[in-house]
């Protein structure tokens, strides 16, 4: 239907004269026009669908126009059909528009005078198929988005039941309750962007101390706690027994790059860290983690600056570990960069901030320092949280 209009006809009069002279008008218009002389002759002749509006006479014998309208209604109730009357029937002509004519002419007309009225019907027509047409697209439209939007809501579904178990499983990975560490208290904070977190950190248990492992995957969510899946796989199978966390930090990295199948754009920041209790030496190396900050029992601060590579980008990578003593009362601190990360704060003076937040609140008890600074942070007005967050603090509590 080119433009919504089949640019088709009909014209029924008993006169044959009449019909022939509307026909001829509706020609002149660009209508493939089709004359009748009785309506019953037209209902039986002519698939109404197929043209676009009518054009009757009132009085005919058998059926009349006002008959031929009501049977048209019954087939077809948005067809226009226009009326040609003579002007004693004006009575009538008004009786048809009540019962749904659409327009009327009376007679003698001009071809002008039907012309015009058929122009009017053609557009009405038109407006209708329009209307239909895109009535129809849209409930075609919203029954696609339908079945879509059912689609969406399984699959969140399941998404959600994923996320519930990948962190069911990542509670199995990661325990994050304080660990109990042999003349250390220990306190954390963590808030996951998501329900799942890439965050993570890890103790062994030495004879002669501990090694901890403080790491930040990239991302977040299901992804990101997948890679921390195999970060923690990768530490778990390299040898940690011996005291060169180098060649440790090492091994990790060539882990978890022989575990790619493909090119990944996924990577770990981490902090290894050795802490020996007989001295009191702790070795480290900083993979791209935020400086952890280490307040000595004299007030002097030490920040553990980055001076390795990200784990998990280079099989090339070297790793450079650097050592320091604490003494009885020292504490660390540990911490992720979402917990400064916000909005569109400056990483470094975000930083600077955090840390600032620890120095002053250096006198209160450890658990203190950490609730409060994690709680000030997250109850900020402009706090817009974008990773996940863990802030964890130790401090050395017997002999050095």
């Amino acid at each position: 239907m080119k433009g919504f209009l089949t640019k088709k006809a009909i014209i029924v009069d008993d006169d044959k004269m009449i019909a022939e002279l509307g026909k001829k008008a509706l020609v002149k218009m660009g209508y493939d026009a089709v004359s009748f002389n009785g309506a019953e002759e037209m209902l039986s002749s002519v698939k109404l669908n197929d043209y676009d509006f009518i054009v009757s006479d009132l009085k005919m014998p058998g059926l009349s126009g006002i008959d031929l309208l009501r049977e048209i209604r019954m087939i077809d109730e948005d067809m226009p059909v226009i009326i040609m009357t003579g002007i004693s029937d004006l009575e009538s002509a008004i009786s048809a528009i009540k019962e749904g004519v659409f327009d009327y002419v009376q007679k003698p007309f001009t071809v002008d005078q039907i012309i015009f009225s058929a122009k009017r019907a053609a557009e009405r027509r038109k407006m209708i198929n329009q209307n239909k047409y895109y009535t129809t697209l849209l409930e075609e439209k919203n029954t696609e988005l339908q079945r879509l939007y059912e689609g969406i809501k399984k699959r969140n579904f399941q998404l959600e039941n994923d996320m519930q178990l990948a962190s069911i499983l990542q509670d199995c990975l990661y325990p994050m309750s304080d660990p109990n560490i042999p003349g250390w208290e220990v306190s954390s904070k963590i808030k996951s962007y998501e329900k799942i977190s890439g965050d993570f950190y890890h103790f062994d248990l030495l004879d002669d101390g501990f090694s901890l492992v403080f790491a930040d995957v990239s991302g977040h969510g299901v992804a990101a706690s997948l890679y921390s899946a195999i970060v923690k796989a990768a530490l778990l199978s390299v040898d940690r027994s011996h005291s060169d966390i180098e060649r440790i930090v090492s091994d990790i990295n060539k882990f978890i790059l022989n575990t790619h199948k493909k090119m990944s754009y996924s990577y770990v920041a981490l902090v290894y860290l050795r802490y020996y209790s007989d001295s009191g030496l702790v070795k480290y190396v900083n993979c791209g983690m935020p400086s952890p900050l280490i307040i000595m029992p004299d007030g002097e601060t030490v920040k553990l600056e980055t001076n390795s590579p990200l784990v998990g980008i280079f099989d090339n990578s070297v790793y450079h570990e650097q050592e320091f003593t604490i003494d009885r009362d020292s504490m660390l601190f540990f911490f992720t960069d979402g917990i400064y990360e916000y909005k569109e704060r400056d990483t470094l003076g975000g930083y600077n901030e955090f840390v600032d937040k620890i120095i002053v609140s250096k006198s209160k008890s450890l658990n203190q320092i950490i609730d409060s600074v994690f709680n000030e942070v997250i109850s900020r007005d402009d706090f817009d949280q974008r990773d996940d967050i863990t802030v964890l603090g130790m401090k050395l509590k017997g002999g050095k």
